[in-house]
C-alpha cells in the first residue's frame, strides 16, 4: 500500500498576475525563514503548506507605518477634519506660553498649582 509521496523539501512557484509565488511546507519555512522573509522582501508572495494543504500566505506589505501615517493624514485633511501646520511655530505662542492667563511672568507650575488649589 502506497500513500502519497511526502516532500521534506518543496518549492513551486506558481505564476499569477505576474507575480510568483513560493510554496513551501511548515517543516521548510521553520528551517529556512530567512531565506523566505527576503523572497517577500522582494516582493514575491510564500505560500505555507501544512500536509499538503495552504493554511497561509505571506505577502509584501504595501505600505509601512509611514507610508500608512502620511495617507491617512492626507484623507484627513482632504475631509476637512485637521488642517495640518507648517512645521514652524510662531514666536508669539513661544513668548506667551511663558506668561500665565491671570499675570506676567507667571510659569506653568504656578499656573498649575493655582488651578489644583482652585478646583478646576
Amino acid at each position: 500500500m502506497h500513500g502519497p509521496k511526502r516532500f521534506a523539501y518543496c518549492i513551486i512557484t506558481e505564476s499569477s498576475y505576474n507575480r510568483h509565488m513560493k510554496i513551501a511546507n511548515i517543516s521548510t519555512i521553520k528551517n529556512e525563514l530567512s531565506k523566505y522573509l527576503r523572497y517577500v522582501q522582494q516582493g514575491e508572495r510564500v505560500r505555507i503548506l501544512d500536509r499538503n494543504q495552504a493554511i497561509a500566505d505571506i505577502v509584501p506589505v504595501t505600505g509601512g507605518p509611514e507610508t500608512s501615517t502620511k495617507t491617512h493624514l492626507q484623507k484627513l485633511e482632504a475631509s476637512g477634519i485637521i488642517r495640518r501646520g507648517t512645521g514652524k511655530i510662531p514666536s508669539e505662542i513661544l513668548t506667551s506660553a511663558t506668561k500665565s492667563l491671570h499675570g506676567e511672568g507667571a510659569g506653568v507650575l504656578e499656573a498649575l498649582l493655582k488651578e489644583r488649589k482652585e478646583g478646576r
